[in-house]
């Protein structure tokens, strides 16, 4: 397995998925190593970690871009290729399944390929057809891709330009205004977002960064998509001719049966997830405070370290609403509480999700979902029979149908969960990828 990370250092969707199916394809009698970058400020890139998880062998090599000096370094790196290769031959693996490659390199596949071992890839978000990951342009607006409209050149360009602007003009200030009111402005000027790295990209350098990942992605034997969403979305952006097929991921299915609550107090709504600005949080948080019933309560759960300023941005919008509540992140085993102590899960997201494991989760414990109407959350959630869906953004949307469910809180009583979607365990996953993994080899 290959991904950008790996419990217990990261818990992001693909990383919880990889390790459910790694557990589970061990406990069937495979010998499973999962091969992962890891994130570690202190520590010199390619430094290697080894450790054992449950019966799986987790390889861990250090990037965070220390060192990089040119645009094409963000999706192809020689020394990671070549560690993959030696890792390859000390391993000799009879299949490889990739599952992303932020902070490794694109050309991964062809490694593999050229030993003559076979690969599957898994294309679990936009990575390979998006320099910003989740199809969402410097302005915050949805982008179609690279081949539909998207100008991936000036995306980035402008980013970096708009931030360098913000800078200049908080150092600015700092010559005419007080320290507590320039923190103020600073704040609200330049938000720690992450960088996006430019390093005098050109249209050419995009062009050969689409058709590296392209070349590479049809080495594999098989390249699954986890909705029809992402296989139409990749096909509509040069794979158009590719054979990608729909492999619904699996999750953990909780023990929780529908509760019979009487809502005689509280609606209770959460979000679950970690707190970033694409998760539409803010939009979430917005919508709660427009709803004046005090029969609600608002429960954010999720890492808030990964943006402290949009953390910070959020926790100021929450001000004075007793009742919305921080509770931060928990442990997988945890989840069933949050579930038990919730009536409607809330999946807010303004960039088109490729599948969603919270959405599923929660219909599976028989609690119902409201959604953006957006990428592929309709897939699964059906409006006005297993959940909602709003327009993505729309505050004033959210806010309404907020207000209405704590008007009318038993109307939740009458949605049959899970739904007409199938929601597949992580064994009921896992027994068809063996087919594909024999299948391919």
């Amino acid at each position: 397995m290959v991904a950008n990370g790996y419990p217990p250092t990261a818990f992001g969707g693909v990383e919880v998925y990889v390790q459910g199916i790694a557990h589970a394809l061990a406990s069937r009698g495979h010998h499973v190593t999962v091969f992962c970058r890891e994130s570690a400020w202190k520590t010199p890139d390619y430094h290697v970690i080894r450790e054992m998880s449950d019966r799986v062998s987790v390889i861990r090599l250090v990037n965070d871009f220390k060192a990089i000096s040119s645009f094409e370094e963000t999706f192809v790196d020689p020394h990671i290729d070549a560690f993959f290769g030696d890792l390859l031959h000390e391993l000799t693996p009879d299949l490889v399944h990739f599952h992303h490659w932020i902070a490794l390199s694109a050309r991964l596949p062809s490694v593999a390929s050229e030993q003559g071992i076979p690969s599957v890839a898994t294309l679990h978000d936009y990575w390979a057809i998006c320099h910003r990951v989740n199809l969402q342009d410097w302005l915050g607006r949805r982008c179609p891709g690279p081949d539909r409209g998207g100008d991936c050149l000036q995306c980035v360009i402008h980013s970096g330009r708009f931030r360098a602007m913000r800078r200049l003009l908080a150092k600015e200030l700092r010559k005419v205004l007080r320290f507590t009111l320039r923190q103020r402005l600073r704040r609200a000027l330049v938000p720690d977002r992450g960088s996006v790295i430019s390093f005098r990209a050109t249209r050419e350098a995009f062009a050969t960064r689409q058709r590296t990942f392209r070349d590479n992605l049809i080495v594999s034997r098989k390249i699954l998509a986890p909705s029809d969403f992402v296989k139409r979305t990749f096909g509509e952006n040069g794979y158009d001719n590719v054979d990608i097929e729909v492999l619904p991921l699996g999750i953990r299915l909780p023990t929780l049966s529908r509760p019979a609550a009487s809502f005689s107090t509280q609606v209770r709504f959460a979000f679950i997830g970690t707190l970033l600005p694409t998760k539409g949080v803010h939009v979430l948080v917005k919508a709660f405070k427009g709803a004046p019933s005090s029969a609600l309560q608002l429960r954010i759960y999720g890492r808030d370290d990964a943006d402290p300023a949009y953390t910070h941005r959020l926790r100021r919008l929450a001000r004075g609403d007793a009742r919305i509540s921080f509770e931060g992140p928990f442990a997988p085993e945890a989840r069933e509480n949050a579930f038990r102590d919730t009536d409607v899960v809330v999946v807010p997201s303004l960039v088109p999700e490729t599948f969603s494991l919270v959405a599923r989760e929660a219909l599976a414990a028989g609690r119902p979902v409201i959604v953006s109407d957006v990428g592929a959350l309709p897939e699964v959630v059906k409006d006005h029979v297993n959940g909602y869906l709003v327009p993505p953004g729309d505050v004033q949307s959210l806010s309404e149908l907020i207000q209405e469910i704590a008007l009318h809180p038993r109307a939740l009583q009458d949605l049959t969960l899970p739904g007409p979607t199938p929601i597949l365990s992580v064994d009921d996953h896992v027994t068809p990828l063996e087919r594909i993994y024999g299948a391919s080899v």
